[in-house]
Order: C-alpha cells, then sequence, then structure tokens
C-alpha cells in the first residue's frame, strides 16, 4: 500500500534540458541523501521502454529512502516501472481514466492553472493538485500569469487535495510563501541547484507547514 500522505515537503521535478549535461541518477541520489520527499520524473523526449529502465532505475534508487516516484504523463509506464503514482495536466477526463486504470493505491495528481477550477478539482479522484506558475518562471513557458501570494493563499484554503505550489520559485522569493500554510514545494532548476547543498534546502523547508 503506498502512503499518499507523502506528497509533502521539498518535490524535486526532472528535466531533460536542465539534466542533459549532468547524470539523472547520481542527483536525484544525492537528491534522496540530503531530504528530498518526492521525486517527478519527466521526459518527453526518449521512447518508452529507455523511460521505464530509466523508472526502474530511480526507483531503486529512492526505496530506501521510502521517496514516492511520480512518472509525468505516461499513465502506461507507472505499473510497468514500479512507480508509486502519475501526475497529469489539466485534463480531467484522464484523471478519471487514471483512476479507472491504477485504482486507488496509486497516487494521481494533476496541474492546475485558474483558481477558478479549485472547486472543480475539488470533485476529482486526486492526491494532489499542482498550482502555478507561482511566481514568474524561465524554466518552463506558461501561457498564462503567475499566481501570487494571495492565490495561492486563497486555494490552500479551498483545495479538499494537498496543494503543490511550482514555477519560479527561489532562494530569494520562497519566504513570501510562509504565510500561505502551503505543504509542499516544488521546483525544477532550485531543488537542482541545491540538491547536495541541505543547508540550502533546509530554507525551503522552513516554510512548509507540517
Amino acid at each position: 500500500m503506498r502512503n499518499k500522505s507523502k506528497i509533502k515537503g521539498l518535490y524535486l521535478l526532472t528535466d531533460p534540458v536542465l539534466y542533459a549535461d549532468k547524470d539523472l541518477f547520481s542527483v536525484i541520489e544525492t537528491a534522496a541523501k540530503n531530504r528530498i520527499d518526492v521525486v517527478q520524473y519527466r521526459d518527453d523526449l526518449i521512447e518508452e521502454s529507455l523511460f521505464i529502465e530509466n523508472a526502474k532505475r530511480i526507483k531503486e534508487i529512492l526505496i530506501p529512502y521510502q521517496i514516492p516516484l511520480i512518472i509525468s504523463n505516461r499513465i502506461d509506464t507507472v505499473q510497468a516501472s514500479g512507480a508509486d503514482g502519475i501526475h497529469l495536466e489539466s485534463d480531467y477526463k484522464e484523471v478519471l481514466a487514471a483512476r479507472e486504470k491504477l485504482g486507488e493505491d496509486y497516487i494521481i495528481g494533476c496541474s492546475v492553472h485558474f483558481i477558478e477550477l479549485i472547486n472543480e478539482t475539488n470533485q476529482l479522484p486526486l492526491d494532489y493538485i499542482a498550482t502555478g506558475p507561482v511566481f514568474q518562471t524561465s524554466t518552463k513557458q506558461y501561457s498564462h500569469s503567475e499566481w501570487g501570494i494571495e492565490r495561492i493563499t486563497e486555494a490552500v484554503q479551498k483545495s479538499t487535495h494537498t496543494l503543490v505550489a511550482v514555477g519560479g520559485i527561489h532562494l530569494d522569493n520562497v519566504q513570501k510563501l510562509t504565510e500561505t500554510n502551503i505543504k509542499c514545494l516544488a521546483s525544477v532548476s532550485e531543488l537542482l541547484k541545491y540538491s547536495s547543498q541541505p543547508e540550502h534546502l533546509a530554507k525551503f523547508r522552513q516554510v512548509i507547514k507540517s
């Protein structure tokens, strides 16, 4: 049985472009040793067979640390890789299809880009939602504006699911999230940058409510 309450803390997102000149598995192992709480593996650039092989290796790294592995978008690879769950974009029909296919034992999350959709996602069989971008970011191109602190705070209050704040969160602005009651922060570039520096990861962790 997977522990769905483990979607909290620091959520590391992999990226095939940012990780292109790095050893993906070494980065993840270092991050795990330094208390990253969740890892989401995403790579839309490689074939499914290699994706599954990589996901299996990542899962083997994470098992001793009891860190859940979330797969990005590829529903058919979740069970084959031994992952703990899947993250989907904001197609809510896919959420229903994923729950039907995977059952209640797997973690399912999705992206929510507009606060007006929070009530709708409350009706879906989700374990968490990822909202953002919190701040402007160059890592990923969004077609919508940043949420800002006020909307993130409102989303935390309205959502019945664990909320993951993502997008543009850096060491110099993370303290702005202190009063939002957020329980999980996600990042590509920043958590990658500081994955081997626990003293900096601790600064991110300070704003998270247990």
